[in-house]
């Protein structure tokens, strides 16, 4: 709006001043040319008045041409004498005659010069009066224009509050257009871009337009609908690689109980060969004195006592070596995935081989 108040104010201006100024020029002309008509049906009628009779009519004449409405302020009518130009007739205050009535009454020219008195301007008119062909005399005439000054600065006036009226009336136009046609689609393509920013990516701009701001709409739109598409292969993905991680943990969970339960295994099966060990081997000492002893001895009674403690060593014997064979674990064959069970014993072992 501002830019077009700008270009379309000094345009109105200069138009403004042109057309006053024509305006000006043609009152001017049209009075020049009034003046002109006028001086001349005077020096007509200045040449049909003869005599007294005919000076007295056109005094009378003269006389009438010079009152209030009258575009005439002063009115003089010479006549060529030995001695220069002799006033026949006059009405106002004409100024004395100088070189354009001299010139206008005995070279017979028309001479028509502005001049500048104050408080205004006028034309004064000189035309010759012609008796035959010889110039008998002049008729001036001072015709203001201050009538027309007037006229051209109401019409100034009017022009500026024509202009005016015009540019107030652009101003409310241009604003009204811009505001329906810019201020309101741009304020909804605002308030998308706002909700978009929040999070909301399903909010699309209105795009019911054919022009830039229509254009502006659907590539908001397009780009609206490559984030959200972009957001939700992205949710996608993390979700895989969040159900592929959780596998992972549950796999390692797993081989972390196993490793757990062969170390308690492990355990178990080093204290029963320790205990075989350390309660084997004397029983098995016993057990060979005892079979001395049976040997040497003869009594029957003390025979069957030393049958009677083999026996108990045997049971000694025999619950050690259950008890060692219930710790160890039983070997069972199954089908593994040895790269991924190398893999995960790497995940196991890493943290002490790196701290050795």
């Amino acid at each position: 709006v501002g830019l077009t108040v700008g270009v379309a104010l000094p345009i109105m201006a200069m138009t403004t001043v042109l057309t006053v100024r024509l305006s000006r020029s043609a009152l001017e002309d049209d009075l020049r040319t009034g003046g002109l008509a006028l001086a001349r049906e005077m020096a007509a009628s200045a040449v049909a008045r003869q005599g007294a009779a005919g000076e007295t009519l056109l005094q009378q004449e003269v006389g009438s041409l010079v009152g209030r409405g009258s575009p005439v302020r002063d009115v003089a009518i010479y006549a060529v004498g030995p001695e220069g130009l002799a006033v026949r007739a006059r009405a106002g205050k004409p100024d004395p005659p100088d070189v354009n009535e001299e010139v206008a009454a005995r070279e017979g020219q028309e001479i028509v010069v502005m001049k500048r008195e104050a408080p205004s301007r006028l034309w004064r008119v000189t035309v010759p009066i012609w008796e035959g062909r010889r110039s008998v005399g002049a008729v001036s005439l001072a015709l203001p224009l201050g009538r027309a000054d007037a006229l051209a600065q109401r019409i100034e006036f009017q022009a500026i509050l024509l202009g005016a009226t015009a540019m107030i009336l652009l101003i409310g136009a241009l604003s009204v257009f811009m505001n329906q046609a810019l201020a309101t689609p741009l304020r909804g393509i605002l308030q998308v871009m706002g909700r978009a920013e929040g999070g909301d990516l399903s909010a699309r701009a209105l795009e019911n337009r054919r022009d830039e701001v229509g254009q502006v709409a659907r590539g908001l739109n397009r780009m609206l609908e490559r984030v959200a598409s972009f957001q939700a292969e992205l949710t996608r993905r993390v979700s895989e690689a969040t159900a592929a991680l959780r596998a992972t943990n549950e796999r390692l969970y797993a081989a972390q109980q196993q490793v757990g339960r062969n170390e308690r295994l492990a355990a178990a099966g080093e204290l029963a060969a320790a205990m075989a060990h350390n309660v084997g081997t004397p029983l098995t000492g016993v057990a060979g004195h005892l079979q001395l002893l049976e040997e040497e001895v003869a009594d029957p009674a003390v025979k069957d006592r030393l049958r009677r403690i083999q026996g108990q060593v045997d049971r000694a014997v025999a619950a050690a070596r259950q008890f060692l064979g219930a710790a160890r674990p039983e070997l069972s064959r199954t089908q593994v995935d040895v790269k991924l069970l190398l893999q995960d014993l790497l995940v196991l072992t890493s943290p002490e081989s790196q701290r050795k």
